[in-house]
């Protein structure tokens, strides 16, 4: 039995992974007139500590949301760009980029906002990091799926063949508008040392050694 749609941020996230993740394939992508701004979030219930968890132990701090622009002719890998916001203390942060534009899902072939963190150096990127947001209620409540080429516990599901199984995230309404990344030269090619550092660990193993030399080169 599919469960009731919720029809606010507090809400979607009593539901179970498993209840939203059944909402996901029969919703609409958003429109960009409805997506773009800073938007806040939330995990449902079952995944939040361990997500939370997940990005402190990396460093990352408090998720706040993501943001989105509108599109543009010179936008990286994609028609539009966004970022996501974190707080590091009393600070909050405005960094990992991503591509953005609405496709065909590589999950059930349907449109959703596809957002794909490869476009940028960064660490998201070089685990090609995959979001796919369709709208829970239009203007002001937005579900997300997320998976990458390795899963990664206590933040995507398991592996499923080529990609981790996918994992949940939920977005409010658009409060505030889009500022852009404080630092955009940090997250600017596809050939960052994370990409590399990737390889070490994807690579076959009678090639390790040698990503493994390069990856120190660059530190």
């Amino acid at each position: 039995m599919t469960p009731t749609a919720p029809q606010s941020l507090a809400q979607a996230a009593t539901l179970s992974s498993a209840d939203l993740l059944a909402l996901h394939p029969d919703l609409p992508a958003p429109t960009i007139d409805e997506i773009v701004g800073e938007h806040p979030s939330a995990f449902p219930h079952d995944t939040d500590a361990d997500t939370r968890a997940f990005f402190v132990r990396r460093g990352r701090g408090l998720w706040l949301g993501k943001a989105y622009s509108a599109p543009c002719h010179d936008a990286v890998d994609g028609i539009g760009e966004g970022y996501n916001l974190w707080r590091r203390g009393d600070t909050v942060v405005r960094a990992e980029r991503f591509s953005w534009r609405i496709e065909p899902s590589a999950t059930d072939g349907r449109d959703a906002l596809v957002m794909r963190y490869r476009a940028f150096g960064s660490v998201s990127g070089a685990l090609d990091l995959v979001d796919e947001v369709r709208t829970l209620v239009p203007g002001s409540l937005f579900l997300g799926i997320y998976h990458t080429r390795i899963a990664l516990p206590g933040f995507t599901g398991a592996q499923r063949g080529p990609r981790s199984g996918p994992a949940v995230f939920l977005l409010g309404p658009a409060t505030e508008p889009t500022r852009g990344v404080d630092d955009a030269s940090a997250e600017t090619g596809h050939r960052s040392l994370a990409h590399v550092a990737l390889g070490a660990l994807t690579a076959p193993p009678r090639i390790r050694p040698w990503v493994a030399r390069a990856t120190r080169r660059l530190v």
